[in-house]
C-alpha cells in the first residue's frame, strides 16, 4: 500500500495534524483516542502518533477522492488499528 503524507507541503501538513487533533477533542471515531493511547504506551510520543495518525487519515482523504465509495469509518477506524 503507499503511503501517502502532507510532509512535501508544510499548510497541507498542519491542516491534517489539526484535522486528526479535532477528531480527538470531539471523541469522533473514539478509535482516535484509543489509537493515540495505543501508540504512546508502546513509545511513541505524542506527536510522533499524531504522525502516524495523519498519515491514516491522508489515506482516507485519497480513498475518498478517489473512489465514489465517500468516507467509511470502518475502514477508517480499521486502519487505525492497523498502526503499529
Amino acid at each position: 500500500m503507499r503511503k501517502h503524507t502532507a510532509k512535501s507541503n508544510p499548510y497541507l501538513h498542519t491542516i491534517i495534524i489539526e484535522a486528526v487533533e479535532q477528531q480527538l477533542a470531539g471523541g469522533t471515531p473514539r478509535e482516535c483516542w484509543t489509537t493515540l493511547e495505543r501508540l504512546m504506551c508502546v513509545g511513541y510520543t505524542r506527536e510522533e502518533a499524531i504522525e502516524k495518525m495523519a498519515t491514516v487519515l491522508c489515506e482516507e482523504m485519497h480513498d475518498i477522492m478517489s473512489n465514489t465509495s465517500g468516507y467509511d469509518e470502518a475502514r477508517y477506524c480499521s486502519r487505525l488499528k492497523e498502526i503499529v
